[in-house]
């Protein structure tokens, strides 16, 4: 997952929670650009913040979250200007996120212990806290980068919008490494057909395009002009 302090430093470390993220942005970054998956959870997020190296400068964590506002639809891409703990009395800033070139609105964003899965769970968190979109991991990623110095940044791609409604289990589908539990999966299927058409729709939301536009947020962050197509996906200059 990280690297020994005897690596060279790298112009920025990235991770994602899931293993799906991992695969869909390493597709699109340019070589000599990495992402790890960290796991689902504000633990795992802040682990891997804990273990890179002193050298590391920039990090980033880039990842689907829920949509907390009616701006904020599924496949939208937000960098998030602030984070916010699930009780919405600690936030932190992100110079990062304030220093971006021209590009999508940065948000806030809250972070949960466990996901938002009804649109009324959604409203309350959103009341509590003025957020934007929610996620798992953001705020204790957040905190550990401030602990250790780095220069941080987050970038959400909306999957699910304030209206719509998870299975109460879903955190329970993805592994402590990140990794998809296919078989819950398929069982839950089993045993609510009717939910397939849904999630088939949650799943389009985070298209190539997004990860796209979050790769260029990354870039940017790490100091690099990129120019991006639809064939090529992101290239670094």
């Amino acid at each position: 997952m990280g690297a020994s302090t005897s690596e060279p430093a790298r112009p920025i470390r990235v991770a994602c929670p899931l293993r799906f993220e991992q695969v869909r942005l390493q597709r699109v970054l340019p070589r000599g650009i990495a992402a790890d998956c960290c796991g689902p959870g504000g633990a795992a997020a802040a682990a891997w913040v804990r273990q890179l190296p002193a050298t590391t400068q920039k990090i980033a964590l880039v990842g689907v979250a829920g949509g907390l506002a009616d701006d904020c639809p599924p496949g939208h891409v937000c960098p998030i200007r602030e984070v916010t703990s699930e009780d919405g009395r600690e936030r932190l800033l992100s110079d990062a996120a304030r220093q971006l070139p021209d590009g999508p609105a940065s948000v806030r964003g809250a972070s949960v212990e466990r996901s938002a899965t009804t649109p009324a769970a959604k409203r309350a968190l959103r009341a509590r806290t003025g957020a934007a979109v929610v996620d798992l991991e953001s705020f204790a990623f957040a905190q550990a980068a401030v602990e250790r110095g780095f220069s941080w940044l987050v970038v959400r791609i909306v999957s699910d919008g304030l209206n719509d409604t998870l299975p109460p289990d879903i955190d329970a589908w993805v592994a402590p490494d990140g990794r998809t539990r296919l078989r819950v999966v398929l069982a839950h299927i089993l045993r609510h057909p009717n939910d397939l058409p849904r999630l088939r729709r949650l799943a389009a939301a985070a298209n190539s395009r997004a990860y796209r536009a979050a790769a260029a947020l990354v870039l940017a962050h790490a100091g690099h002009s990129i120019e991006t197509a639809p064939d090529r996906g992101v290239r670094s200059t």
